[in-house]
């Protein structure tokens, strides 16, 4: 298989694992008037896999507005400096995302309607060089911040609906449809590509235990249409699908968060006249286990500790990884409108690495 078409397939699973690593836009979610929130950060990861050091520096930008009862509009873009060992860097802005969302009580339940959209408004076009930079630090056990950079225009219609079954259960289901627009991920490609697009079915239960905790359980399962290629289909992507569980404790005015996460991912084709052969497999199996505690240090001060364990199995590009995640987040509240955190991960396993990041949040 020659550089590029590994590189194709290294890039289709980017687009595949993008959604839930990247940061989304805030969606409206509850009935009280929210005020305008203003979130500014720098966020560094570096990691050494493989004899090649891996780096990212980020910026997000975040905002969220009420624009009227039950309804509002959030923004996020991020600028971002890439460099890994013997690649090239890449240095740009990403896309744009932007939502509107409308939150409203229905009996004793409650919807929320949204409608995201993905602006290409960040570098795309790269150089071979840089395309192979990003192929590699979009893989989903590394969990860059901004794992792809430019794309096309993608809208995403979402309704998401909550019902109490009693006062300790809470039962949950949503959709959403994702549609993809063409693009040249590459300089000097003839024909634009067109990922397929998505639909994306999720429901969940939350049942309170006792005064101070509660389970929830969330499944979602995602559908893939045709990869095309100047028309053409070149990549059907097997269907995915998420099943997570979460212990939720709160200690007096401490908090304990226990969760696991696994994800399938079914075999995917590629679809060449009327022959259909099995693809490479990019995207691996995997498990995730976390647990947080949240203790009050003081007034207007915050700490959480916390810890990760993540399986990745073996795929055509990689072999199987192992990450473990240990670090602290501290908050602090200077004023009732004015902010900050600061927080630092140490990563271990099949690759060290480190992440240090800060933000201020200004809410109006």
């Amino acid at each position: 298989m020659n550089r590029m078409r590994s590189l194709l397939f290294l890039f289709l699973s980017l687009l595949l694992v993008a959604p839930s690593l990247a940061q989304q836009p805030d969606v409206f979610m509850g009935s009280s008037q929210r005020p305008i929130k203003i979130t500014l950060g720098t966020v560094y990861q570096q990691y050494s896999d493989e004899d090649r050091q891996l780096s990212q520096v980020a910026f997000p930008f975040r905002a969220f507005i009420p624009v009227a009862n039950g309804v509002g509009i959030s923004l996020l873009t991020t600028p971002v400096l890439i460099n890994a060992d013997s690649l090239v860097s890449v240095n740009g802005l990403s896309d744009a995302q932007i939502a509107i969302s409308y939150f409203r009580d229905v009996g004793p339940g409650s919807v929320v309607l949204s409608l995201s959209s993905n602006l290409p408004s960040g570098k795309r076009e790269l150089t071979e060089d840089e395309f192979a930079t990003m192929a590699l630090l979009s893989q989903d056990f590394y969990s860059f911040g901004v794992p792809v950079l430019g794309q096309g225009l993608n809208l995403a219609p979402a309704l998401t609906f909550a019902y109490p079954i009693n006062n300790n259960v809470v039962v949950g289901a949503g959709a959403s449809y994702q549609m993809k627009g063409d693009f040249k991920p590459v300089q000097d490609m003839v024909d634009s590509f067109t990922p397929g697009d998505e639909l994306m079915i999720t429901g969940g239960v939350d049942v309170r235990v006792g005064r101070s905790w509660a389970v929830s359980t969330s499944f979602s399962y995602i559908m893939y249409q045709e990869d095309e290629l100047g028309g053409e289909s070149i990549f059907e992507s097997g269907d995915q699908a998420f099943v997570s569980v979460q212990l939720l404790g709160n200690l007096g005015t401490n908090q304990l968060k226990v969760a696991t996460r696994y994800r399938s991912k079914a075999k995917s084709v590629l679809p060449v006249g009327d022959t259909i052969t099995t693809a490479p497999r990019t995207v691996p199996q995997q498990m995730q286990l976390s647990a947080s505690y949240r203790m009050r240090i003081q007034d207007g001060i915050q700490a959480t500790i916390l810890g990760r364990a993540g399986y990745y199995d073996e795929t055509d590009f990689f072999t199987e990884k192992t990450r473990f995640d240990v670090g602290a987040i501290q908050e602090y509240s200077f004023t009732e409108s004015v902010g900050a955190a600061l927080r630092f991960i140490y990563t271990f396993g099949s690759f060290p690495g480190v992440e240090v990041g800060g933000g201020l949040v200004v809410t109006i």
